[in-house]
């Protein structure tokens, strides 16, 4: 399954195949790129074409995330 869901800075995200969840931090359009923060606090990229083929839902922001 794929998402449809497009990337929004500050929202908060889950992806149930690997239980991890993540934020998007910056969407670059010119490049096609999004960078998120994990809740552990790890950053990481990815292209348009990945965050399109995760299969990931938005959700409230984690009540502990500060």
């Amino acid at each position: 399954m794929s998402s449809e869901t497009d990337p929004i800075i500050d929202a908060w995200y889950h992806y149930p195949e690997k239980a991890q969840k993540f934020r998007v931090t910056a969407l670059d359009e010119h490049s096609g790129t999004v960078e998120i923060q994990y809740f552990d606090g790890a950053i990481d990229e990815l292209d348009l074409d990945t965050w399109h083929s995760l299969d990931i839902e938005r959700i409230e922001a984690p009540e502990d995330w500060t």
